[in-house]
């Protein structure tokens, strides 16, 4: 679940990744000199994007999920 942060157009969220990704994140993360949460914030924000302009072409379908070692 989400909270609002204290800027209204904004939310703070967490995520739980599997150690690899966390480890490839970080590595992009150092390589571009950027932070962490930047690196999410940008791969968040384009697939937003990319899922919005599949949309607008009426070919969107559900994001494929893959199922943790807890089952979820």
């Amino acid at each position: 679940m989400s909270r609002i942060a204290s800027n209204p157009k904004t939310a703070r969220l967490s995520v739980s990744l599997d150690e690899q990704t966390y480890r490839t994140i970080c590595d992009i993360a150092r390589a571009d000199d950027v932070s962490v949460a930047w690196v999410i914030r940008r791969a968040v924000n384009d697939l937003v994007k990319n899922r919005d302009a599949v949309s607008s072409s009426h070919a969107a379908g559900p994001i494929s999920r893959t199922r943790t070692a807890r089952g979820r």
